[in-house]
């Protein structure tokens, strides 16, 4: 058959490869304080990514051990903004803001805080409920089923839209 027409709730108007106003949005969207604190828990992650004396130890933190540099950078990229994105800001900044006040200038329990926010939020709204499904490997495995609903966004997204947190 034809279709004359159709609506999306989310539809795709404007591909983007490197999608840095996602960020920016965001970023604006929780609020200066958090945003401040993402910014340097994130430049923590990547410093401990950077340092092979550490690199296996922060991946253990969020566990996510499995996981290649790239793939766990995508997972908490995820992890912080999907909170934003669907209106549970709350849940991940709060518990930052709070660490942050405490930490008297220590990374430590920033780390604990996104970690903890990120094993008990995020991983819960995955398919597999953990780390694995940003695991290349996982995505490699083209056996469809209605458990891996996310294996078709994230192809689409990295074949055709783009949208990449940078």
């Amino acid at each position: 058959g034809q279709f004359a027409g159709a609506i999306a709730s989310s539809g795709v108007v404007q591909l983007e490869l490197g999608f840095s106003k996602f960020d920016q949005q965001i970023a604006a969207s929780c609020g200066p304080q958090c945003a401040t604190i993402m910014q340097y828990t994130y430049g923590a992650i990547d410093a401990a990514l950077s340092d092979p004396q550490r690199n296996a130890w922060i991946k253990s933190k969020f566990a996510a051990d499995a996981l290649s540099d790239g793939d766990f950078r995508y997972l908490l990229a995820d992890a912080g903004s999907m909170a934003v994105q669907y209106g549970f800001s709350e849940r991940l900044c709060n518990p930052m803001v709070q660490a942050a006040a405490s930490a008297n200038g220590a990374v430590e329990p920033l780390l604990d805080a996104f970690s903890s926010y990120a094993q008990t939020n995020f991983y819960s709204t995955l398919e597999t409920g953990s780390s694995e499904e940003y695991s290349t490997a996982y995505l490699r495995n083209t056996a469809a089923s209605e458990e891996k609903s996310a294996r078709a966004w994230l192809y689409q997204t990295c074949s055709e839209l783009g949208w990449f947190q940078v």
